[in-house]
């Protein structure tokens, strides 16, 4: 959670939805607001990649689409994996978490569990960049960002131990991203490539797509 939150204390016999609301995670519009925002659901059910355009950020709920929804534009709750390789990725998550462990317990001095580790997260990077290439053909990978043209969008993904994220840039000047239901935020260049993501939380390699549309 960001710093600055207000604590609340909240009854454990509640269910998880209602525990959001009365803390305040997930702010319920009001009037218009409230009657345009309350589309996302049909939406993201009916249509999960936004084919149709028909979500975005000013009628769709800042909680209900992550880094990945709002960079690729789908204003939905994106992961790049299937429901049914769910278990398989979260598992190769917790090996890559005892590993960094391992690394951390040694002062990173164990050569072999640092290059396992990188390896680990070059193979989910592989991984994951082929799903959301496959998941949106208007994707393609770059070298470079001078191979970007000028139409298109710059969206940069990375891998770290238990996650992944996305950062985005629509006039290829300004980069911006989205901490899962957190506000949208500005990222300064020198951030973006960086030899990590938030404090060490996201290490593997940058992988670069141009979006068209």
């Amino acid at each position: 959670m960001p710093s600055g939150r207000k604590k609340y204390i909240v009854s454990p016999r509640k269910n998880l939805l209602t525990n959001m609301l009365i803390s305040g995670i997930i702010q319920v519009p009001k009037g218009k607001e409230r009657k345009n925002q309350s589309m996302f659901m049909t939406f993201t059910h009916e249509d999960p990649y936004n084919h149709s355009h028909k979500r975005n950020r000013y009628n769709t709920a800042i909680c209900s689409y992550n880094c990945g929804g709002f960079a690729l534009g789908t204003y939905s709750w994106y992961e790049p994996f299937d429901e049914s390789e769910r278990y398989d990725v979260y598992e190769e998550w917790d090996n890559l978490e005892q590993i960094a462990y391992e690394i951390s317990r040694h002062d990173g001095n164990e050569s072999f569990n640092r290059a396992c580790y990188f390896s680990c997260i070059e193979l989910l990077t592989r991984r994951f960049t082929n799903h959301i290439l496959k998941d949106f053909p208007n994707c393609r990978v770059v070298d470079e960002l001078e191979e970007i043209r000028p139409d298109e969008t710059i969206v940069l993904f990375r891998v770290g131990v238990n996650d992944f994220h996305f950062v985005v840039s629509f006039d290829h000047k300004h980069w911006f991203h989205k901490c899962g239901w957190d506000s949208i935020e500005e990222l300064c260049e020198d951030e973006i490539f960086d030899y990590d993501w938030s404090n060490g939380r996201y290490n593997g390699r940058i992988v670069k797509f141009a979006m068209r549309g």
